[in-house]
């Protein structure tokens, strides 16, 4: 695993003895960014996860991280390219590079939504509004989803249960 980093040029990076073009901010979390990075020699996609290490703790957490990586070899685990702590003044950053798995894009919802239909049970126990609702939700296109407005505004439609009745029915 390779211990040199070297921030080239502005959006490059080269870690473990390639380089990388940094393509974008993927997610950003608490104590930790990914960002998609794409292989100058080989044209792969990989995921570049900087771990922010405030303090000895966070450094030894990032440190098993890394360690837990090495350990599985397992096809539903991401194995570790490449690694290296970065200094920056007091801090410092653990760089894992990763294989970028693309996963649950639009398509996919939309493929899996076709594949897997979603149906409301047609039961007594739910009444005919709050079915209405439901399968306006379930959608095949999520862009044909009702709006968040809408479904507040169908909700307050709905009638509560008067006190006494039979709670059964939904």
């Amino acid at each position: 695993m390779g211990q040199a980093l070297c921030v080239c040029s502005r959006g490059t990076v080269s870690l473990g003895g390639a380089r990388y073009l940094v393509l974008h901010r993927l997610a950003e979390g608490g104590f930790s960014y990914v960002d998609l990075v794409e292989g100058l020699r080989d044209g792969r996609f990989y995921a570049l996860k900087r771990i922010l290490c405030h303090d000895k703790e966070d450094h030894q957490a990032a440190l098993r991280e890394v360690e837990m990586h090495g350990l599985f070899d397992h096809p539903n685990i991401l194995r570790l390219v490449a690694h290296c702590m970065v200094e920056k003044g007091a801090k410092h950053e653990a760089w894992l590079l990763l294989p970028y798995v693309k996963v649950m894009g639009v398509r996919w919802n939309v493929a899996l939504a076709v594949q897997n239909p979603i149906t409301v049970p047609s039961t007594s126990r739910y009444s005919a509004a709050l079915q209405h609702l439901l399968s306006s939700m379930m959608t095949v296109n999520p862009q044909e989803r009702p709006s968040i407005n809408d479904i507040l505004h169908q909700l307050e439609g709905l009638q509560p249960v008067p006190v006494g009745q039979d709670t059964t029915q939904i």
